[in-house]
C-alpha cells in the first residue's frame, strides 16, 4: 500500500504487518495518488496542479525512485489535482482538478538501466540497431556484434567480425522471415543470420577512398563521398545510381527497401525502387532537416526540421504540422503499429507524437545523455545507449 501526507512524505506499507517498507520526501506537496495495475509505478497529483511519477522497486528491497515531473508546457491543471486514475493497461492516466479541468495522458514511461552485469563497459558501444521482428536489438562494439533481447535483457548471440574490419556500418534486416545483420567495412559487405550465426553472403563493392558507406535492409549500399552519393547493388556489385554531392545530402530507405527519400539542399524527394520513379517532392531547407522516416506501411513519411511534418507518399495534400519546435531532434522513428512517432533530441528527452496529426502526446526526460535510440519491432520498448555509462537502457513497456 502507498500513502501520502501533507508534509510531502510518501510511504509504502506492508498491509499485513503495518510496517513501513519505504518512505521518501517529494519536491512538492501531494494531494492525490494513483498506483498502476501492476504495482510498479505510481503518480502523485500536487496542490499546485502538477504531476509527479515514481517507480516502485520491490527487489532486493522496497524503494521509491522518482521518474519524472510532467514538463510545464504539457501541464493541464492550474490548481490542485483532486483525482487520478490509471486505465487497465497501467499506463494511460485520467486526472481531474479543482479548476474544473480534466486531463488524459497517453503514457507514463519507465526508464530502466539494463542489467549492469550483462553489459561490460570495457568496449564502447558504437552502433545499435533493432531487428525487424520481436524484442531483439543488435549492437556493435569493436570487432563484436551482439544480439540482445530487450524483454529479458539477456545476451542471445555474439559474433566476431573479421579483424580487418576497421570502419564498420551495421544494419538489421529481414529476408524470408529470417532476421539478419549486415556489416559493411569500406568495400566489403558481410551478412549473417542472427539466430544461428550463419553467414548468408559476402560481397565486395566499389567505393571511393573518401566514401562513408551504409547498407540498407534490402542490401543496397549508400556510398557518401566528398563529391558523389552513389547507390550500389550488393548482389551485382554494380553502381545503380549516382548523384553529385551538391545535389544530394543523404538517402533514407523505407523498411522494405521499396522506397527511399533523397535529401537535397532545397527539397526532399521520394522515389520508388528499383524503378527510380519520383513519387513526391517537398520543398524545404535541406540544411535544417534533422531526420526523415517512413511509416511501417510506407504510406506516410515524417520530416523533422523546425517542426515535425507528416506527409502522404502518394498524395499532394498539405502536411500535418506540430505546434512544438523540433530543431533539436536527432533521431525519429515510427512505432511498430505506425500510430505513434518517437523522437530523441539534443536535450536528452524522448517525445511521443500522434502519427496522423503530429500532436505531441508525451515528453519524457531521460536524465542521461542518450544516443542511438531505437524502438524494438514489437513496439513494447525503446532502447538507447547511455553514452556516459556505456550501457544500454530501455524505456517501457509501452502500450
Amino acid at each position: 500500500m502507498v500513502s501520502v501526507s501533507r508534509d510531502s512524505m510518501v510511504f509504502v506499507w506492508d498491509v499485513e504487518t503495518g510496517a513501513i517498507l519505504a518512505k521518501s520526501m517529494t519536491s512538492k506537496q501531494p494531494h492525490s495518488l494513483a498506483l498502476n495495475s501492476n504495482d510498479e509505478a505510481f503518480v502523485l497529483g500536487t496542490t499546485e496542479g502538477s504531476l509527479l511519477s515514481f517507480r516502485l522497486r520491490q527487489t532486493p528491497d522496497v524503494s521509491i525512485e522518482p521518474i519524472v515531473e510532467l514538463p510545464p508546457r504539457m501541464k493541464v491543471h492550474r490548481d490542485q489535482v483532486d483525482g487520478l486514475s490509471f486505465a487497465a493497461d497501467g499506463q494511460s492516466l485520467v486526472t481531474c482538478s479543482r479548476d474544473g479541468t480534466a486531463g488524459v495522458y497517453e503514457s507514463f514511461l519507465y526508464d530502466n538501466p539494463w542489467n549492469a552485469a550483462t553489459t561490460p563497459s570495457s568496449l564502447t558501444i558504437v552502433q545499435l540497431r533493432a531487428l525487424p521482428t520481436g524484442d531483439l536489438v543488435c549492437l556493435q562494439r569493436d570487432h563484436r556484434v551482439e544480439l540482445w533481447n530487450a524483454s529479458t535483457q539477456k545476451l542471445e548471440r555474439r559474433l566476431e567480425l573479421p579483424a580487418k574490419f576497421v570502419d564498420q556500418q551495421l544494419v538489421a534486416g529481414e529476408v524470408s522471415g529470417e532476421n539478419y545483420v549486415a556489416v559493411t567495412d569500406r568495400g566489403t559487405v558481410v551478412s549473417w543470420q542472427m539466430e544461428d550465426g550463419r553467414i548468408l553472403g559476402q560481397w565486395t563493392v566499389p567505393l571511393s577512398a573518401d566514401a562513408k558507406p551504409s547498407v540498407s535492409a534490402n542490401l543496397m549500399v549508400t556510398s557518401i563521398g566528398n563529391e558523389f552519393v552513389s547507390l550500389i547493388d550488393v548482389a551485382t556489385e554494380q553502381t545503380r545510381q549516382s548523384w553529385n554531392r551538391a545535389e544530394c545530402r543523404s538517402l533514407v530507405w523505407s523498411k522494405s527497401g521499396k522506397l527511399f527519400a533523397k535529401l537535397e539542399p532545397q527539397a526532399v524527394r521520394i522515389y520508388e525502387w528499383p524503378s527510380g520513379m519520383q513519387l513526391r517532392s517537398i520543398r524545404c531547407d535541406g540544411a535544417n532537416v534533422k531526420a526523415i522516416q517512413f511509416s511501417p506501411n510506407e504510406s506516410d513519411f515524417a520530416v523533422a526540421s523546425d517542426r515535425l511534418r507528416i506527409h502522404r507518399v502518394n498524395a499532394s495534400s498539405s502536411a500535418f504540422e506540430s505546434d512544438v519546435e523540433t530543431s533539436s531532434v536527432r533521431e525519429l522513428w515510427y512505432s511498430a503499429a505506425g500510430d505513434r512517432l518517437i523522437s530523441s533530441d539534443n536535450s536528452s528527452s524522448v517525445r511521443v507524437w500522434h502519427a496522423q496529426t503530429a500532436n505531441l502526446l508525451l515528453e519524457h526526460p531521460t536524465r542521461v545523455k542518450c544516443e542511438q535510440f531505437v524502438p524494438v519491432s514489437s513496439g513494447r520498448f525503446l532502447v538507447y545507449v547511455d553514452r556516459d555509462a556505456n550501457k544500454l537502457r530501455r524505456i517501457g513497456p509501452l502500450r
